[in-house]
């Protein structure tokens, strides 16, 4: 049983490590969408 805790507890902290990752992205991705697509508003609409 140790031996499987220590063998899967690395593994967890990298996919929580990937998920965290991932999440900042998509977060970061949304943010540069809405600020393009309200530059590009205040471009049509002067």
């Amino acid at each position: 049983m140790a031996v499987y805790i220590q063998t899967i507890a690395p593994h967890t902290a990298l996919m929580a490590v990937y998920t965290a990752s991932m999440a900042v992205c998509m977060q970061t991705i949304i943010i540069y969408n809405i600020a393009i697509a309200s530059y590009t508003k205040k471009i049509k609409f002067g």
